[in-house]
């Protein structure tokens, strides 16, 4: 049995967080995960004060009977910190969702059939979460404060995000169909990241390891994005595409803007950043 959650009818702004609430739910009785407490602004609440919660037959065949599964439903997009934490178990949200979506997850799997907004898989370690639409800011980043974000799992978002996707990245992949917003990959310590679209304004400050593909897009020439601080390298071939390939289509997401930059037959190198100890790489497909 799965469990679903729908939210009707919630004409407020003032936001709802949920942290906490699902992710140890396994096993739970329904009546006990209805008097789990949540935040509606600064009050506390029970679960089923806001959400409507049933017992419904599991959806999804990937799902294993051990394994929690949670349906959520309804406007979300002031409901925060849905799967944050997750370590085991499948969640689906259809429509949009708030901040914090699968931050600091240990595992399992969170699909969004929506958009999401600022800090998805913040910090995240393990597990994969998969976005059809747009993200906000900080995808797959640090939180102020911390010293590392992203460090293991898999953020796959089928549109665009905004600003400072995989900062301080440790580990992990991050793939985005769409475009990237300013300062991706700043301070990034290891990992790799696939933006199909371009990144718009600069990137890769501080990089120390890692890599990042993308396109050219925009004025700017990648080089003056970049800054002075990494340096051109030849136009190469790059060896572990097919990997990549096999992954995405392991993993049944293709997207036409990825299929496109993995389809080129060699890439523009970058290095650096050099005042971090220049270990990282940038690969650019130039399109004509």
């Amino acid at each position: 049995m799965a469990i679903r959650l729908r939210l009707d009818n919630y004409q407020s702004k003032i936001p709802i967080r949920v942290g906490g609430v699902v992710p140890d739910a396994a096993g739970c009785q329904l009546e006990d995960l209805k008097r789990r407490a949540i935040w509606l602004g600064n009050r506390q609440l029970d679960l089923g004060e806001l959400f409507e919660l049933s017992e419904v037959d599991a959806l999804d065949s990937r799902s294993v009977d051990s394994d929690p599964v949670h349906y959520w439903e309804g406007d979300l997009s002031c409901v925060h910190e849905i799967g944050l934490g997750l370590e085991e178990g499948l969640i689906q949200i259809e429509g949009h969702a708030g901040r914090h979506v699968g931050a600091h997850m240990q595992g399992g799997m969170i699909e969004v059939n929506g958009s999401v907004s600022d800090f998805l898989g913040a910090e995240m370690n393990e597990g994969q979460i998969r976005v059809s639409g747009d993200a906000g800011d900080w995808t797959g980043a640090v939180y102020p404060g911390t010293k590392s974000g992203m460090a293991g799992g898999e953020i796959l978002v089928g549109g665009h995000v905004g600003t400072g996707a995989g900062t301080a990245m440790r580990r992990g992949m991050i793939v985005i169909g769409g475009t990237a917003g300013h300062q991706l990959g700043c301070n990034m310590r290891a990992g790799t990241m696939l933006v199909g679209a371009g990144i718009e304004g600069s990137f890769g400050t501080g990089m120390i390891r890692g890599t990042i593909m993308t396109t050219t897009s925009g004025r700017q020439t990648i080089q003056q994005r970049l800054g002075p601080t990494f340096r051109p390298g030849s136009r190469l071939p790059f060896p572990m595409i097919h990997l990549f390939q096999n992954w995405l289509a392991d993993r049944g997401n293709r997207l036409e803007s990825i299929d496109r930059l993995l389809a080129f037959r060699t890439y523009q190198v970058f290095h650096g950043d050099f005042l971090s100890g220049g270990r990282g790489e940038v690969l650019v497909a130039e399109c004509d």
